[in-house]
């Protein structure tokens, strides 16, 4: 006669069926203390881009290796680099002369604008591509947390639904937190606070009608000229941040690049 299994034996067996189970979940619908949710996507958006330079090869293959341990597929958006023989372009682009000369006719500021430039243009390229609610824009020295999605996912419900952007991070802060880990971004006319254009969500339907108008014409860096207008877009930062920097991040390509332009002489 088969003897009856013990109740030791039931309850060993039922928890060893549970934990399969919840390994099982977690890697395939990424289980949080929240509960059931997706591990590998987001409702803010589907596409995701890097903008990148081609004279920085290393870069992009090491974000890419990063952010797909994340679950996220980035797309390679090219950076601008901008040589002397382009500089008579700039005005028809929207860049003011003051921006790019100085009172001798020196250039300066090449960087900058090349990442105004590139930035702009992403954005365009989205009006007429566009996938889902937002898309993800990030630079190429930034680091992606395995679990991303699900910090993502873990502040969701405190996002304003006015959102127009959403940053991962910025320096210097100047901002009204709207709850427990979002800020509300604050006008800023004096281009010192909320720098940083690392990484950040772009909802689609904002950028034709809201972003696209204030960026025509080039009156600052890229993260400065949105701060300015942080009164008609509404900008959000997570709080705390949930991507890092790699540690490229202290080499700025940007200043790298503004330095470089007083090499090409004058116009």
């Amino acid at each position: 006669m088969r003897k009856k299994p013990s109740l030791l034996y039931n309850i060993c067996t039922a928890v060893i069926l549970l934990i399969i189970i919840y390994v099982v979940a977690y890697y395939i619908f990424g289980i949080t203390h929240e509960g059931f949710q997706t591990s590998k996507s987001s409702p803010y958006f589907m596409d995701a881009y890097v903008i990148t330079m081609d004279r920085y090869p290393e870069r992009f293959p090491r974000i890419k290796e990063n952010a797909e341990a994340a679950g996220i597929t980035l797309k390679k958006w090219p950076g601008v680099e901008i040589k002397k023989e382009e500089v008579a372009l700039l005005p028809a682009k929207g860049v003011g002369t003051l921006l790019y000369t100085n009172r001798t006719n020196g250039l300066v500021n090449l960087g900058a604008i090349g990442c105004f430039l590139a930035h702009r243009g992403l954005l365009e390229h989205i009006v007429a591509n566009p996938t889902g609610t937002g898309t993800f824009i990030c630079e190429d020295d930034i680091v992606f947390p395995s679990d991303f999605f699900s910090k993502l996912a873990a502040v969701s419900s405190e996002i304003p639904e006015d959102w127009d952007i959403i940053f991962m991070r910025k320096y210097i802060v100047k901002g009204k937190p709207v709850s427990k880990h979002i800020i509300k971004l604050e006008q800023d006319l004096t281009s010192s606070t909320n720098m940083g254009t690392w990484g950040f969500i772009v909802k689609n339907a904002s950028i034709e009608g809201k972003m696209l108008p204030i960026l025509k014409q080039m009156t600052d860096a890229i993260d400065f000229q949105l701060g300015r207008n942080a009164d008609t877009i509404n900008t959000y930062l997570i709080d705390p941040p949930i991507i890092d920097f790699h540690e490229t991040a202290g080499e700025s390509i940007i200043e790298k690049m503004d330095k470089e332009s007083k090499d090409l002489g004058t116009i």
